[in-house]
């Protein structure tokens, strides 16, 4: 997955959305490199040129500030600003809704970096109309694509929208109430993550040391491991595993973010298979399939997730008519599948078991936390039975 940041002026004017311009052509190259984006829209983004549509300019006002880098906040609560936002997040769903090109969809727009506060100016944020103006439009125009909002603001936990920590790793965990995680907490949103999903960006100013020998844990610097396992976090941004003398992270260092980011979102393990097979009277093969399925990771994948066997040699698939996006880490699911009129040959032949989602592009796959001896490193993975032998 890849990060994109774009000025709200970048897709919006005058006379509408235009996403052909700058985002078609930025989405189809991290489809070329087989990533999905994580898109956020902003207005006022320190040390950057204002997001804010030109033809608004000389209607709306702006509070000039330098705390974070010069900068412009805009009056969110302007009638003209509201309807161009709400204008634009309702054109967005129309045409992206469920494209494969996002992964997740952060709802921005509002405060510094579109991170929901304007902190230390309180006063400059929008009102709490405002806010649920935004956050139902993007709830009402994406039924598919994965929303997430920086803070559980307004009415954001009854709606259909995860969360994303800009801090992670510092002041994430604890019994501070400022925190991320109890900020959830105190809103009833601690379990928000079985049905949505929680990211961020590992914070700036850690990423240098988080995972070198030299990093001290404090008043506000945690443990990246335990934030991952208590808040449930399926990704995070982190700018200096990519470059650093464009080397990234080395040694020791890069074998502990691996370990990190493998901790994070999903696990699938298949934990048991078992193989019934009855010979019809012209020598056909009807099998079942049994397979337990576990979910090891710590949370759960948030898109349309569905299983499906292949005999390979034959042309054959099948699909498992359980979803299995709902399954929570510790949970496991058995399942059946049956493949007919197979040659008897198939007995003794492999099969592929493969996760099969809609948001996954045409070079993309789902890799199982399972091997077996009939799989190879980047294909699916395999399963042959011995059918003289009781399953």
């Amino acid at each position: 997955m890849e990060f994109l940041y774009l000025p709200m002026a970048s897709v919006w004017t005058r006379d509408g959305p235009d996403f052909d311009s700058v985002l078609e052509p930025l989405l189809d190259a991290a489809e070329a490199r087989s990533h999905h984006i994580i898109l956020r829209f902003y207005i006022d983004y320190p040390n950057l040129p204002s997001g804010l549509p030109s033809y608004l300019a000389d209607t709306v006002p702006c509070q000039p500030h330098s705390h974070y880098g010069t900068g412009c906040s805009p009056d969110y609560d302007h009638p003209e600003l509201l309807a161009a936002m709400i204008g634009l997040i309702e054109a967005f769903g129309q045409r992206y809704d469920g494209d494969p090109r996002l992964g997740f969809l952060q709802v921005g727009l509002l405060g510094f970096w579109g991170e929901w506060h304007t902190y230390p100016y309180s006063d400059w944020f929008p009102s709490e109309a405002t806010q649920e103006a935004v956050l139902q439009a993007y709830h009402s125009s994406f039924k598919t694509t994965q929303l997430q909002v920086r803070r559980p603001a307004a009415n954001s936990v009854s709606l259909r929208m995860g969360f994303h920590d800009d801090s992670f790793a510092y002041s994430t965990i604890g019994d501070v109430d400022w925190f991320f995680l109890p900020g959830l907490e105190a809103a009833g949103a601690d379990d928000r993550w079985e049905q949505v999903a929680i990211g961020g960006e590992l914070r700036p100013e850690l990423q240098e040391t988080v995972f070198s020998d030299s990093y001290v844990e404090g008043e506000y610097s945690q443990d990246p491991v335990a934030c991952i396992e208590e808040t449930h976090t399926s990704y995070l941004l982190n700018y200096r595993a990519f470059s650093g003398n464009n080397t990234g992270y080395q040694g020791d260092q890069l074998q502990r973010a691996r370990e990190a980011a493998q901790l994070m979102g999903y696990t699938f393990e298949l934990q048991g298979a078992a193989m019934e097979a009855t010979l019809t009277p012209d020598g056909e093969a009807d099998l079942t399939l049994k397979l337990a399925v576990a979910q090891t990771g710590v949370a759960p994948f948030y898109y349309p997730l569905n299983l499906q066997v292949r005999a390979i040699q034959y042309g054959q698939t099948a699909l498992v008519s359980t979803p299995l996006e709902p399954l929570l880490p510790g949970e496991v699911e058995e399942v059946q599948i049956q493949l007919k009129n197979l040659p008897a040959a198939a007995l003794t032949e492999p099969f592929s078991v493969e996760l099969d989602s809609p948001i996954l592009q045409e070079n993309q796959s789902i890799a199982w936390a399972t091997t077996t001896p009939w799989s190879t490193k980047d294909g699916p993975l395999m399963l042959l039975f011995d059918p003289e032998q009781p399953q």
